[in-house]
């Protein structure tokens, strides 16, 4: 069997690059998120996507731009 991603859209953001929401703020403090599988180290140039449930990773950016592509609400 085969499957593909539901589309949900998720918040994300460049880091280093776009301006840090304020749900990241931690970020100013530490380049280490604190995920369900453990503590990952945030680079330059990595996406920090929050999920459905609020959980918070990093995506290294050529992953990221494979994976996802922006959401266009409908008008």
């Amino acid at each position: 069997m085969k499957y593909v991603k539901k589309q949900i859209p998720v918040e994300a953001f460049q880091f280093g690059v776009d301006p840090t929401p304020e749900w990241a703020n931690f970020l100013q403090f530490s380049t280490e998120i604190k995920t369900l599988e453990g503590s990952l180290f945030v680079q330059p140039g990595d996406y920090i996507v929050k999920g459905i449930y609020g959980e918070v990773y990093p995506v290294r950016a050529d992953i990221f731009e494979l994976t996802y592509e922006q959401y266009k609400e409908n008008d």
